[in-house]
């Protein structure tokens, strides 16, 4: 649960097949325990494929709150799930990911040009 707005770069696209993307980004969300704000880099990997569009992310987050005077603590997790099409540029994402041996569930909307 939580609102995260990133950005991504798209490093190798193959149209129809699929697309390898950077990203950044940042917001509040159960991700970041602590007091719940945190940033966040990404490596990300979505098939284009016709009937099973899924995706797979890496992402490595930093809540705000670990942050100390003498060290940084960067905790990563891997989420994957389904992109569901709605419009030419807004999609429904069905998340699933494991994060600290807990499992959890989300639902996602994508806005982009």
């Amino acid at each position: 649960m939580g609102i995260l707005i990133d950005v991504k770069i798209t490093s190798a696209h193959v149209p129809d097949t699929y697309t390898v993307a950077w990203g950044a980004g940042g917001g509040f969300g159960l991700d970041f325990l602590g007091n719940g704000w945190g940033v966040f880099l990404q490596l990300l990997y979505e098939s284009h494929a016709p009937l099973l569009p899924v995706y797979v992310t890496y992402r490595s987050i930093l809540p705000l709150d670990a942050i100390t005077a003498g060290s940084l603590e960067f905790k990563g997790y891997i989420a994957g799930g389904f992109c569901l099409r709605l419009a030419p540029i807004a999609r429904l994402l069905l998340v699933a990911d494991v994060y600290e041996g807990s499992m959890s569930l989300g639902l996602g909307l994508e806005v982009g040009s």
